[in-house]
């Protein structure tokens, strides 16, 4: 939990930072939170509330200063979640905006907002937005951090591939969006860069449920070795849909494909015997 009060309490750094003000001379800030409102990707939204629950009754932390806080739903979709920064930015606590926004928890929803909150010099923190694309201080000028960039990840899956499995022929499939795009692209200049043979390269939208054509693309390559870089619920869907052809395929992957490997094989006695 003491991960959320530093993410809640960084935006107010960044906030002071940003538009040069001076935490003396406020007694409050105007949060927002645009993180996923579905069931299962609630916690990180109930972990900002707490949060800020635990700062205003906190007498240490801030003096004199109230946070408030205006939520919007991110979906995980760029669409959703520019809809959301525009409200917070423009129309929460009765029109006067928030001061700052602590989300998206997807990197293609928080390239969106960080876009569109640039205008209005708003700082976007993200616990989870990892795409490289993000790094980019020029485009997105009031977007940062906790969470590292793929291009580490990206420099780490091929280090597994070419010392720890020891293999050179690898086939690659993504998602489309920013987090799975962005992240194979640092691979694949990683792998060029090791001399990897990449035998084929596929991508896929999210939410797809026909993978037939990565399928066959996969068989056709030959490859043993997958590298796949999407977000966890494309990631189960898929590797259950190449599991119906294809049985002897490793999976390396992002830490979501890892997430919903970790799911398969907990819930299902069957897919951990895979």
């Amino acid at each position: 939990m003491l991960g959320w009060h530093a993410l809640v309490l960084s935006s107010l750094a960044l906030l002071s930072v940003t538009r040069e003000v001076d935490a003396h001379q406020i007694t409050e800030v105007r949060l927002g939170c645009l993180f996923p409102h579905q069931p299962r990707k609630f916690g990180r939204f109930a972990a900002v509330v707490m949060a800020v629950q635990e700062i205003n009754s906190s007498p240490e932390l801030l003096r004199g200063i109230t946070l408030r806080l205006a939520a919007r739903d991110s979906a995980c979709d760029a669409v959703y979640a520019l809809y959301g920064a525009h409200q917070l930015a423009e129309s929460s606590f009765s029109g006067s905006g928030v001061d700052a926004i602590i989300g998206a928890a997807c990197s293609s929803a928080s390239i969106a907002a960080a876009d569109f909150l640039k205008l209005d010099h708003i700082p976007l923190v993200s616990p989870s937005s990892t795409s490289a694309a993000l790094s980019d201080g020029v485009a997105y000028p009031y977007f940062a951090r906790t969470a590292p960039s793929d291009a580490w990840q990206s420099f780490a899956l091929a280090d597994l591939v070419e010392h720890l499995l020891g293999v050179q022929r690898v086939a690659t499939v993504n998602s489309e969006d920013s987090y799975g795009s962005v992240g194979m692209l640092e691979f694949l200049r990683e792998a060029e860069r090791r001399n990897l043979n990449v035998r084929s390269s596929t991508t896929f939208a999210n939410g797809q449920v026909d993978f037939s054509s990565n399928v066959k693309a996969l068989q056709k390559s030959t490859a043993l070795v997958v590298v796949l870089f999407c977000q966890a619920a494309d990631a189960k869907r898929f590797i259950k849909a190449v599991q119906t052809t294809l049985q002897n395929i490793a999976y390396v992957g992002s830490e979501s494909v890892t997430s919903a490997v970790s799911s398969m094989i907990t819930n299902s006695k069957q897919e951990a015997g895979r």
